[in-house]
């Protein structure tokens, strides 16, 4: 089992089964459900940096991108695929977001969960509002290893996280 480091001040949220309480009707994705506790599963994603602020600096721009490590936190979704719409990076200790159609990975800096669950919105919108200062592109080189296998899956889960 991998160790997931996730804050308590979020392990208790999950743990508490508590949703996130917000106006739907303001949020992109609209109702957004989390995990338990219990389910989260960490999985590598295939991130690239095509078309964004990173992609002139990437080693291997235009290439297919990093293999990096993340906990999807949410489980449901009313408009889009739910899968890391919101997130935890259990290397990195970051919050953040994945655009699963486009393999763009933006994190929330110095951000705790108690921001999150204090204004879901913003982080929630924050994927299709990248100017709104919340988040910021992930650079993933030098630290996570580049494949060029066009076959690959999206997200690979690889274990179960303990809790």
């Amino acid at each position: 089992m991998v160790e997931i480091g996730l804050p308590a001040d979020c392990q208790e949220f999950l743990q508490g089964k508590k949703e996130l309480r917000y106006a739907t009707e303001e949020c992109e994705a609209g109702k957004v459900g989390l995990h338990q506790l219990l389910d989260l599963r960490i999985a590598h994603l295939l991130v690239n940096t095509y078309a964004t602020p990173l992609e002139e600096t990437d080693p291997h721009q235009g290439a297919s991108g990093y293999l990096v490590p993340a906990i999807s936190l949410t489980a449901s979704c009313e408009d889009y695929t739910p899968d890391f719409l919101l997130l935890w990076m259990p290397s990195e200790n970051l919050y953040g977001n994945f655009d699963v159609e486009h393999g763009h990975l933006n994190v929330f800096p110095e951000t705790v969960w108690t921001d999150i669950a204090g204004n879901p919105v913003a982080y929630l919108n924050s994927q299709w509002e990248p100017e709104d200062g919340l988040s910021v592109p992930f650079r993933p080189w030098p630290k996570y290893k580049f494949t060029d296998d066009k076959h690959l899956k999206l997200v690979n889960l690889t274990a179960g996280v303990p809790a």
